[in-house]
């Protein structure tokens, strides 16, 4: 989905989102037993304790679905539901400090409200939203080096960093 998306083939992101969310959470290829090794790192089997990884998948999922979509040509009906979809994921989902992908969410529900049109008022608040998490969860690297390939190195956190650039954050 990522590389359909990141190609610009978002038709095809989105019909793969839309495909994963579909199946059953049984034929995912996520059951683990005790032979078998688990090559998660030991923060996401931490994560794991307190959310199911099917729920993380799905959530992530479901916004690069959502992002996919809203990338396509869209009528002004399409991008308000897009909207809606995103910002009832955003409030009524945990985006608590614990999960890694909560700085992407909020990116990507910036990225939505540009491509479906929306006041220039709510990108700027959820751009700044995204900037603050990016900020906070950085400060907490010891290493300058470190913290720099955070920002920079990641896709979303440069497209992030970027972003608030362009609207004088930074």
């Amino acid at each position: 989905m990522e590389a359909a998306y990141f190609t610009g083939d978002h038709k095809k992101a989105a019909a793969l989102a839309e495909d994963f969310l579909a199946s059953p959470e049984a034929s995912r290829d996520d059951f683990l037993f005790t032979e078998q090794p688990d090559w998660s790192s030991g923060f996401s089997q931490c994560e794991y304790m307190l959310m199911p990884q099917s729920t993380l998948q799905n959530r992530l999922i479901s916004v690069y679905q959502i992002l996919a979509e809203s990338s396509l040509p869209l009528t002004a009906e399409k991008g308000d539901a897009l909207r809606d979809r995103m910002q009832n994921l955003i409030r009524e989902e945990l985006l608590l400090e614990w999960d890694i992908n909560d700085i992407f969410y909020l990116y990507a529900w910036y990225q939505i409200l540009k491509n479906a049109d929306a006041s220039h008022g709510d990108a700027s608040r959820a751009i700044s939203m995204a900037y603050k998490r990016l900020q906070r969860r950085s400060s907490r690297i010891d290493s300058i080096g470190s913290r720099h390939d955070y920002v920079s190195l990641n896709y979303w956190n440069n497209a992030l960093s970027l972003a608030a650039k362009e609207n004088k954050l930074i």
